[in-house]
Parts: structure tokens; C-alpha cells; sequence
């Protein structure tokens, strides 16, 4: 068996098991690793990646992140690239996957070992994405047994091999160390077949001094990467479980005496507004171990831009300096004005001569905890937040730097305030990205073992004294690394790791380590240790309970709330309305960014993209990853516009109809609303006739203005008042003009319901002779018109033509199922309402004939009732049900539904409505109601009244797993056209009729489980709804709230419809023509 394990690798024991190796270096923990008998050594072949003892060997001290350059200019460049000491590895390297650590090839690290068989991998990226394995998906459980801290002996061993060549200036003076940003899930690494280091822990970074074994030329960096080590106990993170090198590698020059961190600290004083930097150097010598020779001083510039603020000099003494540079006024930060300074570190010699200079870019602020909040800069703020995980569809958690651009920009044009590294730290690039765009940060630690909540024993390595030090090399590793982002304002222990003693240590040591900033961790009851209370998809009321409590002293914030699986989540404005009721409420982070859907392998499936089990994993989540705000593709999804909605930073209210007189209120922290605009538009049946803009606003933050309009011209149809609030000048995420609030006015309603009745055919009588010309079921009745003819059969519309041309391919139908939502199937051991509506037959509805009645009504109207019961097999419930078809000479059809459900009949119907299957090519689709976007009962605050037009296909929301979707509520009128000719609907005088139309029907749409499954029937399905269930959030959460549930019981709707013969340029007048039709059908006597 070849051997692959490094010899003469000390230990590396966390913090805590080695009490003496424990130095305090300006607020951080410097973790000494040289070898000696006190780190246990070992020279065997023992397995280090289930080794609890081991956590790494030969890794340097973690730091913070930052790069070293020969000058202050070139510094502040901040450009890795510019910089002559650095050396990108990433790229393409030569790889092989053994099936066990014991089967990699033997001497594989030696330089000459011959690679010409095996395969290129990108570096960063995971194998299981280039065909070598498969991804996993789980959400608690673990994918091998469990028996901590061994895994499997099958543990698939990836082993890369790639060439560097080095300057000879390189290797003849200073040091060289190797960085791994992330390894998933543990590494042993050699240099030209020189043993280097081990380290775990995946997403942090590791580095390695490789000075003694770097040569000029050529050389030669193997790795072998364990799929599975004792630290992947602590990585079950509701993700992929995803292996490789994943992260940046990169090789950097060192001078022989240089800077080993940089920790910098930006405190502000809120009430004067002073800002204090401080400036913690630690200075090392070649090989992190020789005398410090031939360094005098660090010297910090502080810039506002390109204005020198502040230059201090601070002396070198026992390797460490410490400058303090004070400011008597700073412009802080904050997420809403993310204000940034950049301050240069040189270390000098004694003549003044920079020996290597870095650059940090740092925000002034202030966190703390008091009367039961959090203070941001004095200020207690609000976090508008949601979890991100780092996911790419084709490249797992190698994010691409354009994709993170991508994240950071549609949370803040989302008004969104804040993010979760859920569950480990990010990719240092994202939080670069949050302190230069303004984005609140709490900053997780890489652990959750939530697989041992499902075994009833959640806290057994969370309070295990032997896993403690992982615990704290986590924490430790997280804190060093990014301390100097301003943007982070909470610690996070971690994640659904039950409660222990591990998290006691860990907070105290993130608080040893940096007392600028708080401490979160949701698992602990009543948070003993943390300084805000978590919790997890609380309902609305008893989030609400706990902001009326007064035994209370610490904040709460909802760690996860409204899990974004698929339609959905409903009751955000609820969610929003209990948080704004109470102080100590601190907002929320909804689950989640984006969802886990990949790619199929070699693009096969386009369109499609995979979730737990299409890979053969097993065991597996199912879809229960695909739970983001976010498509794959980074297509936003509804929700994400709800949620803006609910987080506008501007509320606006109509105080005088009159006059238009509107209150304006500011719901940002710290800024005015200077940078904003405001406009309005006057609309008249959705078409705008007068608009003007109302200049700058000035509220101050957290206040108020008013504004008057003055009066309104006059209009004929329903009157709405929009009012328009967007950024002045661009900004780094957003362009000028891009709307950050909004809001509409109802100032007269349409009036066809109403007042326009008396102008339609009067519909009462029956025929010349009293009585219904037909009763019973007749085999076919015709029904014709001028140009429109209908025709029964059956008891059914099965024909409805325009000049011949028909329009029908099923007939009107009472439907009172849907397609499930993730959120009604539910989740895990949540039981949803979909298992109720199956139980009681929604999906398999039968519909009897049992009566037939036809009358000839005045002004040749013709009145069709048919009389069914619909029901499903096997049970003993159903509705007594009518329709009622009122249709004239004009070619107007009206259909008034009744219905009575009888027996025992489910709690609560889907869907209230009519189905129908029209013929094809009428794909061009226009409507006045609610838009542009899908919208239902509990999810509905980003829908805005007006008019709209879309393709067939731009309706479908294209969820990952096909389900209920595409309805547009508080429907007018809506019209489906072929370009030519069409067909105009209308809904009932209660304006909250909704439509939906799909090329595919709602039993094909609930089979379908991805994308691709659906399949063009030919027809067009329209779908005109009475009444839907809401959304809820029962897949992780709670389930439809009371006012959003659609209770089984007696219902009447009514829907109008006519042909167009030829398209006009605006189908108002026909739709209220319409709609007073329809208005005399519901007020005459059946």
C-alpha cells in the first residue's frame, strides 16, 4: 500500500487545549506551530483527517486577509495582480480520484512522478462537478455512518498535481508561503515531494511556509484532498456535499522581515462623531522564525478618497507595533451610507525606506447591546436580511467574482440591509463586496452537526470537551480572518448545533479575540451566551408574543424566517407588521439567497436543473435545497419582489384625496431622503392620463414630509393615485431612476358594477311563454347569435365559435384543486395541506350532469342553467353545483357559478374557480389587474394595478419544481390573441377575480418534477379564480394564516366572456361594456 501521509508534521492543537500557546497580539490570538514534542509530533501513517487530536499540521497562524506589496502606491491599488510577491496557482491542474486515501498512486507528490494519464481539473472548483463522483444533497442527515470522529475507509482522495515555476529571486532571500482559501474537506499538501502541511476546516483559509522547499525553475505542489474527515461532522450544512479545492490557491514572496497581520480597528464615538484607529501589527522575520533585523517602525496613513486624513508612526518592538491615529470627526459607517477610508501600513527600515506596505479599507462604526437592542453608531437599527449561501449552478460553491456582483447588487436594489453567511464563512471577496456596497454581515462560523438532532442527541458534540478545541479552531480561524471588515456586526457560533460548553468557549473567545462587535447563535435557549435571542420560522404571533414581553433584556432577530421554497413564502407584510410593532424586534433573515439547483452534466436537461436525488445520491433532501429568493440562474423569483416591497426604505400615505395631499415616512436609520425623488401619476382605468414630479425629498431619518399635489383632473373609470419613489443620481448598485418605493391610491372605484348597470340589455323575463323551454339533460342545445354560436352537449359548453371560428377545446369546469406548492406539500415532519386536499379527492374531481334548462330571455339574451354535482371516486362528499350561462345577441357570455359542498367535505378547497382549454395560438396576453408579476392572496404586495401585456410563456414562473404559479389577482379584464382575433374576460364586481394561463394542465403540472417534464398540450388552459388558498410558508414554517385560508363552504362567482373579431388598440370600453353586461346577469332574477 503506497503511503501518502507526511512525516515529521507537528500537531496543531486549537485554542484552549494548549493554554500556553496562547499570546494576546492586539485583540487576537496568535496560535504558535512549531515543531516539538509539546505539538506531538507524529512520523507514522496515522490518518489525520479522523484524527481528533489533529487539526492541522504546519499551518501558520491564521491572520486577516490582506496583500503584501513593495510600496504605498501600488498598495492602494488594492490589486493582488499589481502585486510582483503574489502568484495566482489557480488555473488548471492534473488530476486523479482515488477511491481511499491508501489507493492514491505511489510517490504522486515527487516531482518526477509521470501524470501524463490523468485528467485536467480547474482549480478552484469541485470534482463531483466534472464527473468524478456525484454530488449529495442532504438537509440534517448524514451521507455516511455515523460514529464521530471516523468516517468512511471508502473515502475518495483527490490528488492534484501542478507546476510552478519560480524567479530564482524568489527562493534567494525571504520566505515563500502557500494559501488555500478553501479545501473541502481536508488536504495534505507537498512541495517538490517535500511534506508541507495538513489542515481542515473547509472554508477557511490555510497557509503553509514552503520556503525550505522551493528551488528556482521548475516546481512541483501535489495535494490529496479526503472527501471525508472527522471534520465533516461539523459540516452538515444543508447544502451539496461537494469535494476539491473550491477556493483560490496562491504562492506569495515574503521580505525576510515582514508583516505577519494587520488588524485594524476603526472605533467611533457616536455622540462627538471622533473616530479612533488603531493599527496592531505583528512583525515577522524569514521563515516566521529568524530575528527581527532591519525594522524600525510601521507608518499608517489613514485616506478619505485621496485626502491624506491622519500619519502616524508607531515603533517595532518584540515583532509587535502598535499606531493610533485619532480623528476628530468621521463619516461613519453604515450599511445605508457605507462610507469607507483606506488605511496603508508600511513597515520601514531605520532609514525610512518602506520594506513591504499592505492597504485595508475600513469603516468607522460602533456595535452595541443596551436596553434590549442593537446600536449601530447610537443608532438601534433594523436588519432587512436574508441567508446566503455560496452557490453557482454550474460551479457549487466556486463562486465567480461576476456572480457575487450579481448577489450584492439585487440585495441592495431589493432594499435589503443585511446577509448571513449561512452556515460558514463566505468567500472573503463577498465581504469585501459588503463593506464597499453596505450590507449589514453576520459572520458564521463553519459548523453545524445537525445529523445528530435527528439521532435525539443534538448537543452530544456541542458539549463534548474532546471536540472543543475544533469548535474553537472554527471560531478562532473566522474572527482572524475577518475582523477588519466593517460590515460584520455579529459573531455567529454556527448553526443548528444543538447547545453546549463548545458554545460558551466559543463566545468567550470571539469575545476575547475582538470586543467591537456582538455575538449571535440561535440553538441556545433564552441565547445564555450570545447577545441577541434567535429563532427559527416563528409564527407572526408568537413573534409577536415575544415582543410584548418585558422580562426580556436582549434583542431578538428571526435568524431564518419565510423559507423561500418555491411559490412563496405568503405573509411577509405580516411578518413586517409584527416586527414594526415592537422595539426589541429587530427585523429578520429570510431563508434563502438562491436556490441549489445544478446543471445537468454535459448540459443535458437545458432548462432543467437538479436537485437532491437526480444524481443517484442516497440518502438525499429531495427538493427541500431549492428554497431560494433566486432561480439558479440568478433569475429573481416573485418573492424577492414581495420582500423588497415589505422593505421599502419609504412608507407613503394619502391624507387628502382632495388636494392629493401624501405623507411621506422615512424608514432609513441613518440617512435623509435627499438622494431620493418622488413622482406620481394619475390613472384612469389603468391608462395614465396625468403624471408630474414632486422634486427631492428631505426627510431626515426616521422622519417625515408631506406633500401636497393640489387637485386632480377629472376622469370617467376607476381612479388610482401612484406615487413614485426612485434614486436621484446613480449609485454603485443602482442607476438613476431606480424606483426604491412606491405606492397606489384608490381615489374612485370602477364604476360598470354600479352605476353602469342600468345601460346594459335588460336580461329579466323568460320566454314568450313562461316556462324553460327545455328541462332534463338534452344530448346537444344550440345557442346561436349574429356571429357567436354556443353549443351543450352533454350539459356542457363544449363549442363556442365567432364566425365560424372556434375558441373551445375543454368546456368551463369547476376547479377546485391546484398544482401543489412546495409550501402545501409542507416539509420533513410538516404535514401540508396538499396530503389533505389528496386524501379528500381535489385532484381526481368527477362532474355529473344532472340538469339541463335553457330560457329565452328578452332582447334575445338566452339563459343555459346546468345543474352537477362534482365529487371525487370512492368518497361521499361533493358540491352541489350550477352554472348559470347568460349569452345575447351581441355575442356577450355570462357564467355565474354556485356552488354548496355537502358531506363530509376537506377544511379548505385550493382553489375556487373555472378551468378551461382554449385553442392554440393565442398567446399574446393583456390584462388590467395586479402585475407585472405573479401575485396570490398572502403574497400580493408587489402587485401594481394596471395594465400589462406578456407572451403565454412570460407568465410561467419557472420554478425549479413545476408547480401552482402565474396568477395574476385582482383581474379587470384580460384578453388572450392570436395578433388578429381573441377573446376578452372579465371578472366579478368584487374586483378579485385572478387568472392564469399555461400551456399544460394543472394535473400535467403537478407530475412534472423539473422543467423539462412539461410538454405543450396544444391548447391553452385559462384558469379564471374566484378564490385561492394563500402560499404560507408551511414547507419550513408556518402554514396559511387565518384571514389567507380558503375555508370549505357555499360559494357564487361570476365571469363574463366575448370574442374580438379584430383587436382593438384599447380593450377598455369593450371590457366595460362587459362588465356592465355581466353587472345586469347579477342584479336580474334567475
Amino acid at each position: 500500500m503506497p503511503t501518502i501521509l507526511p512525516a515529521r508534521f507537528p500537531k496543531v492543537r486549537a485554542l484552549g487545549a494548549v493554554p500556553n500557546l496562547k499570546r494576546r497580539v492586539g485583540g487576537r490570538i496568535e496560535r504558535q506551530m512549531r515543531d516539538s514534542p509539546e505539538h506531538g509530533a507524529k512520523t507514522s501513517t496515522a490518518q489525520d483527517w479522523q484524527d481528533l487530536a489533529v487539526l492541522a499540521r504546519n499551518r501558520l497562524a491564521a491572520r486577516t486577509s490582506f496583500v503584501a506589496f513593495p510600496g504605498t502606491t501600488v498598495a492602494r491599488s488594492f490589486d493582488p495582480t499589481l502585486s510582483p510577491w503574489v502568484r495566482p496557482l489557480s488555473g488548471t491542474w492534473r488530476f486523479h480520484l482515488a477511491p481511499r486515501p491508501g489507493a492514491t498512486p505511489a510517490g504522486f507528490a515527487e516531482p518526477d512522478y509521470d501524470d501524463a494519464a490523468w485528467a485536467d481539473m480547474a482549480v478552484p472548483s469541485h470534482w463531483q462537478l466534472h464527473g468524478y463522483g456525484a454530488p449529495q444533497y442532504t438537509n440534517i442527515v448524514y451521507p455516511f455512518p455515523v460514529d464521530p470522529p471516523f468516517v468512511p475507509s471508502e473515502n475518495p482522495t483527490g490528488c492534484y498535481r501542478v507546476e510552478v515555476d519560480l524567479d530564482p529571486a524568489w527562493v534567494a532571500s525571504g520566505s515563500v508561503v502557500l494559501r488555500f482559501d478553501g479545501v473541502d474537506s481536508a488536504f495534505h499538501a507537498w512541495w517538490n515531494g517535500v511534506p508541507v502541511g495538513y489542515s481542515q476546516g473547509s472554508r477557511m483559509p490555510a497557509e503553509f511556509d514552503v520556503t525550505a522547499a522551493v528551488r528556482p525553475g521548475s516546481n512541483l505542489l501535489a495535494v490529496a484532498v479526503y472527501q471525508w474527515s472527522d471534520g465533516s461532522y461539523l459540516e452538515d450544512q444543508d447544502m451539496w456535499w461537494l469535494s476539491g479545492i473550491f477556493r483560490d490557491v496562491a504562492l506569495t514572496w515574503r521580505p525576510p522581515t515582514h508583516l505577519a497581520d494587520v488588524v485594524v480597528d476603526a472605533l467611533l464615538d457616536p455622540p462627538s462623531g471622533a473616530g479612533a484607529l488603531t493599527v496592531h501589527a505583528l512583525v515577522a522575520g524569514a521563515e516566521q522564525r529568524a530575528p527581527l533585523e532591519g525594522a524600525a517602525e510601521i507608518a499608517v496613513e489613514i485616506y478619505d478618497a485621496s485626502t491624506l486624513v491622519a500619519r502616524e508612526t508607531a515603533a517595532v518592538a518584540g515583532g509587535r507595533a502598535t499606531a493610533r491615529l485619532d480623528c476628530a470627526h468621521v463619516t461613519p459607517w453604515s450599511a445605508e451610507d457605507p462610507h469607507l477610508y483606506e488605511v496603508v501600513v508600511a513597515l520601514c527600515d531605520e532609514s525610512g525606506a518602506v520594506v513591504e506596505a499592505t492597504a485595508v479599507r475600513t469603516g468607522f462604526r460602533h456595535v452595541e447591546r443596551r436596553d434590549g437592542r442593537i446600536f449601530v453608531n447610537g443608532t438601534a437599527i433594523t436588519f432587512r436580511g436574508v441567508n446566503r449561501h455560496d452557490f453557482h449552478p454550474r460551479h457549487g460553491r466556486a463562486v465567480p467574482l461576476e456572480a457575487m456582483l450579481d448577489d450584492v447588487t439585487m440585495m441592495k436594489r431589493h432594499n435589503l440591509n443585511a446577509v448571513r453567511t449561512s452556515h460558514y464563512p463566505s468567500d472573503s471577496r463577498w465581504l469585501d463586496l459588503c463593506d464597499l456596497y453596505g450590507l449589514y454581515v453576520i459572520d458564521e462560523a463553519d459548523l453545524e452537526c445537525h445529523g445528530f438532532d435527528r439521532l435525539g442527541d443534538a448537543s452530544r458534540l456541542s458539549d463534548d470537551p474532546a471536540w472543543r478545541p475544533a469548535y474553537l479552531d472554527r471560531l478562532e480561524r473566522m474572527v482572524a480572518r475577518d475582523r477588519n471588515h466593517p460590515s460584520i456586526v455579529l459573531w455567529s457560533l454556527g448553526n443548528e448545533s444543538g447547545c453546549g460548553s463548545n458554545h460558551v468557549a466559543m463566545a468567550e473567545l470571539a469575545r476575547t479575540m475582538d470586543s467591537t462587535r456582538l455575538v449571535h447563535y440561535e440553538r441556545c435557549p433564552g441565547a445564555e451566551m450570545a447577545d441577541v435571542v434567535g429563532s427559527m420560522y416563528t409564527h407572526p404571533d408568537d413573534l409577536a408574543a415575544l415582543g410584548r414581553r418585558t422580562d426580556l433584556d436582549k434583542p431578538h432577530l428571526l435568524t431564518e424566517y419565510g423559507h423561500a421554497m418555491g411559490n412563496g413564502p405568503g405573509s411577509l407584510k405580516e411578518y413586517w407588521e409584527v416586527i414594526e410593532s415592537s422595539p426589541r424586534l429587530q427585523g429578520g433573515f429570510v431563508w434563502e439567497w438562491i436556490d441549489h439547483g445544478l446543471v445537468f452534466p454535459g448540459g443535458a436537461r437545458p432548462g432543467a436543473f437538479a436537485y437532491g436525488g437526480d444524481f443517484g445520491d442516497d440518502p438525499n433532501d429531495a427538493t427541500f435545497v431549492i428554497d431560494g429568493l433566486l432561480f439558479p440562474d440568478r433569475v429573481p423569483s416573485p418573492a424577492l419582489a414581495e420582500l423588497a416591497k415589505v422593505s421599502e426604505p419609504v412608507t407613503i400615505r394619502l391624507l387628502d384625496a382632495s388636494t392629493a395631499r401624501i405623507a411621506l415616512h422615512n424608514r432609513y436609520d441613518f440617512v435623509s431622503l435627499e438622494g431620493l425623488t418622488a413622482s406620481w401619476s394619475l390613472l384612469d382605468d389603468g391608462v395614465v392620463v396625468a403624471s408630474g414630479h414632486l422634486g427631492r425629498l428631505r426627510a431626515p431619518a426616521g422622519g417625515d414630509e408631506t406633500l401636497e399635489i393640489g387637485p386632480l383632473p377629472a376622469t370617467d373609470g376607476e381612479r388610482v393615485l401612484d406615487v413614485s419613489v426612485r434614486t436621484a443620481a446613480a449609485t454603485r448598485w443602482a442607476p438613476a431612476g431606480h424606483e426604491v418605493a412606491w405606492s397606489q391610491h384608490l381615489l374612485a372605484p370602477r364604476s360598470e358594477h354600479t352605476t353602469g348597470a342600468s345601460r346594459a340589455p335588460r336580461l329579466s323575463g323568460t320566454s314568450a311563454t313562461g316556462e324553460p323551454s327545455g328541462t332534463g339533460v338534452a344530448e346537444a342545445v344550440e345557442v346561436r347569435g349574429p356571429t357567436s354560436s354556443a353549443h351543450f352537449a352533454h350539459g356542457w359548453l363544449a363549442s363556442w365559435t365567432n364566425s365560424g371560428v372556434e375558441s373551445l377545446v375543454e368546456p368551463p369546469r369547476l376547479e377546485l384543486w391546484r398544482a401543489p406548492t412546495e409550501n402545501d406539500r409542507g416539509g420533513g415532519r410538516i404535514r401540508g395541506v396538499a396530503a389533505e386536499w389528496a386524501e379528500a379527492g381535489l385532484h381526481h374531481l368527477e362532474h355529473r350532469v344532472d340538469a339541463l334548462e335553457r330560457r329565452e330571455l328578452v332582447d334575445g339574451a338566452v339563459e343555459v342553467t346546468v345543474t352537477t354535482r362534482v365529487a371525487p371516486p370512492v368518497l361521499d362528499w361533493g358540491v352541489r353545483c350550477s352554472y348559470r350561462y347568460v349569452l345575447d345577441t351581441h355575442g356577450r357570455l355570462a357564467i355565474v357559478v354556485t356552488g354548496e359542498p355537502e358531506g363530509a367535505a376537506p377544511a379548505t378547497f385550493a382553489r375556487i374557480g373555472l378551468a378551461m382549454a382554449l385553442v392554440p395560438g393565442l398567446d399574446d396576453v393583456a390584462w388590467y389587474g395586479l402585475g407585472p408579476a405573479e401575485t396570490y392572496p398572502d403574497s400580493r404586495e408587489a402587485g401594481r394595478l394596471g395594465r400589462y401585456s406578456a407572451r403565454i410563456d412570460e407568465l410561467e414562473t419557472a420554478y425549479v419544481v413545476p408547480q401552482e404559479n402565474g396568477n395574476r389577482s385582482a383581474m379587470r379584464w384580460c384578453t388572450l390573441s392570436d395578433g388578429h382575433r381573441g377573446i376578452l374576460a372579465v371578472g366579478g364586481p368584487d374586483a378579485e377575480t385572478s387568472f392564469g394561463v399555461h400551456r399544460w394542465s394543472v394535473h400535467a403540472l403537478a407530475a412534472a418534477m423539473h422543467r423539462d417534464e412539461l410538454v405543450d398540450e396544444g391548447r391553452i388552459w385559462l384558469h379564471l379564480d374566484h378564490r385561492q388558498q394563500g402560499l404560507g410558508s408551511q414547507s419550513c414554517g408556518p402554514g396559511v394564516l387565518a384571514p389567507y385560508v380558503l375555508s370549505t363552504g357555499p360559494f357564487r362567482f361570476a365571469v363574463a366572456l366575448r370574442h374580438l373579431g379584430s383587436l382593438p388598440l384599447d380593450p377598455g370600453p369593450a371590457a366595460r361594456d362587459l362588465g356592465r353586461f355581466l353587472a345586469s346577469v347579477l342584479t336580474a332574477p334567475s
